[in-house]
């Protein structure tokens, strides 16, 4: 799961990636539309405002694959098909239950999972990826369940 957050200044990009990462995601800080488009496939979703250095948020919404969702942080702007703008005033932690509810249950629980052993064991996400990837290969298990079963040891169920 890799969220691309795509805005045309790098520190905006930045604070809303690092935001998501707080949350327990992987996200990427981009500035172009064209650094979002090579990551191709690994890109779950994309976070975006308006202007990107090389185009606009409609652009790089026609250039993705139908069915990539988008979210548009750009108060005052349109929506455009394919694309959900999010209100203003919007707190990271609200934005990271937008991502979950986008990115679906499982990949929500993977990412609670790796968030809670970040917390708890003090791994990296990184760490923590891995770690949830041995145990699976180990018990045979699928790793959404496994994520499942590590938050409920850490009293996070679904």
């Amino acid at each position: 799961m890799l969220i691309a957050v795509a805005f045309a200044g790098q520190e905006a990009a930045e604070k809303i990636a690092s935001a998501l990462k707080r949350h327990g995601m992987h996200a990427v800080a981009v500035t172009s539309g064209a650094a979002v488009l090579r990551r191709g496939e690994a890109v779950t979703l994309v976070v975006c405002g308006a202007r990107l250095a090389d185009m606009t948020a409609r652009d790089l919404r026609r250039l993705l694959p139908k069915g990539k969702p988008m979210l548009l942080l750009a108060p005052g702007q349109r929506q455009g098909e394919g694309m959900e703008r999010l209100p203003e005033g919007l707190t990271p932690s609200r934005l990271a239950e937008r991502v979950y509810g986008l990115i679906g249950e499982r990949a929500a629980a993977l990412a609670r999972a790796k968030r809670a052993l970040i917390r708890e064991a003090g791994l990296s996400e990184a760490a923590a990826h891995r770690l949830l990837q041995r145990q699976a290969m180990d018990t045979g298990k699928p790793l959404d369940q496994t994520a499942r079963e590590v938050l409920r040891k850490y009293g996070e169920e679904d």
